[in-house]
């Protein structure tokens, strides 16, 4: 027992929770907070206002819920404050797997592939977003991606993955401080594993829309998202791996690291349209439609240059199919006069025969008549062909 308890005090004092380190990360972050949630508030209010319309309002909203909870969660995970048991902070599964990963994390990532999606379908499907505005399209677009988080979070809970244990103590407390544990590895490999599917979609809509050049367009802050998010995960692993998080200045690391993600990235996307809702927001409104209407002037004259361009490539390959053809549109054209010759020809045959063969029988007369006219049939059909190519060759001169 005494050797025990000597590994839980060694431990605790490696972990040292509640340090001032801690408490100054945490101050730090709260008041980042602050202008953070501000904003978030007027982005709501003025959720109909062209420029925030434009950026979705609900999707740019629950992204900061997601990064709000994952920056929460990621604090009480890496213990920067003692957890008690029988309290809150002692129920592991909800804030390791269902608020760090699931709906922290994998939440605030989705949102960012649900903003190239809404690209992806604008720029290059050329189809329009009014459906893909509301927030039920948003809602069963963001559950789908998360369904297999959820399914392993729930399994998880399910079988008890995770534990608070408390730590051992010779004196007897109500509420004695401890960590979680995992205690079913599988479950946590299962959900760390499972969070690369969402950089692989990611990273394909983002491969899609790389040349993409558009007024408005969100790629680069939004890509620039995505790679922080993916040097956290990695970041993340390799704490785990080197339990980092253990030591004051390695959690405070990490939590600076999600908070500057989370915070970046809503920044650089909403700070100038926050800023000017706020400070000049008429005439801003006056400006951003403005360049929209350029931009569209522009865009339609670059299709009409281009349909220019093909239908003129079009007319020049016709040009050249009736130069290839009119050797023989020529030849057709001289067979087609020797046939009408050899009609006239066989025309005054007939006319000679009534004249030579007087004195025939009628019967014979009306035979002889009647082959003339199958042989003058049979000219006549073999010559259409060439009629029909003098007229086409008239019109295209």
């Amino acid at each position: 027992m005494d050797s025990r308890l000597s590994r839980e005090s060694i431990a605790d004092r490696e972990r040292n929770s509640g340090s001032v380190r801690d408490y100054v990360v945490v101050i730090l972050i709260a008041v980042a907070c602050v202008p953070f949630i501000v904003a978030n508030f007027v982005i709501i209010i003025n959720c109909n206002f062209k420029p925030v319309k434009t950026r979705n309002a609900s999707l740019t909203v629950m992204s900061s819920l997601g990064g709000l909870i994952w920056l929460g969660a990621t604090i009480v995970v890496n213990d920067h404050f003692e957890r008690r048991e029988h309290t809150v902070w002692t129920i592991c599964p909800l804030w390791t797997f269902w608020l760090q990963a699931c709906f922290g994390f994998a939440l605030w990532l989705n949102c960012m592939t649900l903003h190239l999606v809404r690209l992806y379908i604008l720029l290059i499907r050329k189809k329009n977003l009014d459906k893909r505005n509301n927030v039920e399209w948003i809602t069963t677009r963001l559950l789908l991606l998360l369904s297999p988080t959820i399914v392993a979070c729930i399994c998880a809970t399910a079988f008890r993955a995770i534990r608070f244990k408390a730590q051992l103590s010779p004196v007897k407390e109500a509420h004695r401080k401890g960590d979680c544990e995992i205690q079913k590895s599988v479950f946590s490999a299962i959900l760390i594993s499972l969070l690369p599917l969402y950089f692989v979609i990611f990273l394909g809509f983002a491969f899609k829309l790389r040349n993409i050049m558009a007024q408005y367009n969100e790629f680069r802050q939004i890509r620039n998202g995505g790679i922080m998010s993916l040097f956290l995960y990695l970041l993340y692993l390799v704490t785990l791996q080197t339990k980092l998080y253990i030591q004051p200045v390695g959690r405070c690391f990490i939590a600076l690291s999600v908070a500057g993600a989370v915070f970046y990235y809503f920044w650089a996307r909403n700070g100038e349209i926050v800023y000017n809702v706020l400070f000049n927001k008429l005439e801003y409104e006056k400006k951003f439609l403005d360049d929209l209407n350029r931009s569209s002037y522009r865009q339609s004259e670059l299709h009409c240059d281009s349909m220019r361009r093909s239908t003129q490539h079009l007319l020049h390959e016709l040009k050249e199919d009736v130069l290839q053809l009119q050797p023989q549109i020529s030849q057709l054209a001289e067979q087609n006069q020797s046939l009408k010759q050899s009609i006239h020809d066989l025309h005054n045959q007939i006319k000679i025969s009534k004249y030579l063969h007087l004195g025939t029988s009628q019967e014979e007369i009306q035979a002889s008549k009647r082959d003339n006219v199958d042989k003058i049939s049979e000219i006549h059909l073999m010559s259409l062909p060439f009629e029909r190519n003098e007229i086409f060759e008239a019109s295209t001169s």
